[in-house]
């Protein structure tokens, strides 16, 4: 029976002793660092394991009643310090990390040499001079974001791009609270709010002034290595092929008769390509080597069902070298589609890429 208890009570400590090391960590991450303190004594003391070594440390038997006083008791001491000494003030921010100012809560004393409603309008003014002097960064960082063919952006620059918008939108959500800001007639716990969320501001700008140049020079080395698209009629050498685009055309269905005829979920968009091997061994010609991307990113393989009805199609098997192939490549596309890249990769895992820039007067 003993034994059974002595289970049942090293299970119970278990869970509580978690339980407690856990509400720890929230009373630390809100800066109770004493009823945080308290808690880890308690969890300490809840887990079978620290409380053996410390029963060993002082040589004495505790027994269970007493053990629970003493859980209690540290219980009781970290509330009476959590609610005697409180967390810091914390300063909210929206969305995009714009300072929110609390709500009036009454009139706070501040001890400081300088009045506080001249610290106030003095940080609203270093903000407003930070702010300025991210502009220019802020629209060249966001121009060159702009500039970068999407066909060429990976997801790596993309999600830079992203972070630019995300810090200069910061900045302007920092301007227009600034803008909005009444200095007359606040109450001394509404200045206190403002010293806050300047300081949370001017945090911000620092990080900025580190990040933002960082972005930039991300983006723009990434824009240097951005190859060329190139234009109808260029040859391209990817990998062990040349690649050749004469022409495009579309059709609402491909086929000799309506017997043996396929029609379109949008339209079909029929590119003319010549295809050389210019290596020195037979080398697999892979559907997957070719695709198109419009403006919006989207990609579109070709259709092989479609390939079967064009009477000039291009096969994709194994081709020797030196030898060209002439054909038509079939891709089915919306019907609105008025740009797009053809994107051509020299190897099957599409280690390198090369775009062609097609628009609307290429089509046939």
């Amino acid at each position: 029976m003993t034994k059974k208890k002595s289970k049942v009570g090293n299970f119970f400590g278990w869970v509580f002793g978690l339980l407690f090391l856990i509400s720890s960590i929230s009373l630390i991450s809100s800066a109770y660092y004493f009823g945080a303190m308290t808690y880890i004594l308690v969890g300490l003391v809840c887990i079978p394991p620290t409380w053996n070594w410390f029963l060993k440390k002082i040589k004495k038997d505790i027994s269970g009643w007493g053990r629970v006083g003493i859980i209690v008791g540290l219980v009781v001491v970290g509330m009476f310090i959590s609610q005697s000494y409180g967390g810091s003030v914390q300063t909210e921010t929206d969305e995009i990390g714009t300072p929110v100012l609390a709500e009036d809560t009454g009139d706070i004393e501040v001890d400081s040499l300088v009045e506080p409603i001249d610290e106030f309008l003095e940080k609203m003014d270093l903000v407003g001079e930070m702010i300025q002097n991210q502009e220019s960064d802020c629209a060249e960082a966001i121009s060159t974001c702009e500039s970068i063919d999407v066909t060429c952006a990976s997801n790596d620059v993309t999600d830079t791009c992203e972070q630019v918008v995300k810090l200069c939108e910061s900045n302007d959500g920092v301007q227009a609270t600034l803008s909005e800001t009444e200095t007359e007639g606040l109450s001394d716990a509404e200045i206190e709010n403002g010293i806050l969320a300047m300081d949370y501001a001017l945090d911000s700008m620092d990080d900025r002034e580190i990040y933002l140049p960082a972005y930039l020079s991300t983006v723009s080395d990434y824009l240097s290595e951005c190859p060329e698209p190139y234009k109808v009629g260029d040859t391209i050498i990817a990998g062990n092929f040349a690649w050749t685009i004469n022409g495009m055309r579309t059709a609402g269905s491909i086929g000799d008769s309506p017997y043996l005829m396929i029609d379109a979920d949008g339209e079909f968009l029929i590119l003319e390509v010549e295809i050389e091997n210019i290596g020195n061994s037979a080398e697999y010609l892979s559907s997957s080597y070719i695709k198109l991307v419009d403006d919006q990113g989207r990609e579109f393989v070709s259709d092989l069902t479609a390939q079967f009805y064009l009477g000039s199609s291009i096969t994709f098997d194994t081709i020797n070298p030196g030898i060209v192939k002439d054909g038509e490549i079939a891709f089915d596309v919306p019907t609105d589609l008025t740009v797009v890249d053809v994107q051509i990769s020299d190897s099957l895992i599409g280690s390198s890429y090369y775009n062609i820039n097609l628009f609307s007067e290429h089509i046939n």
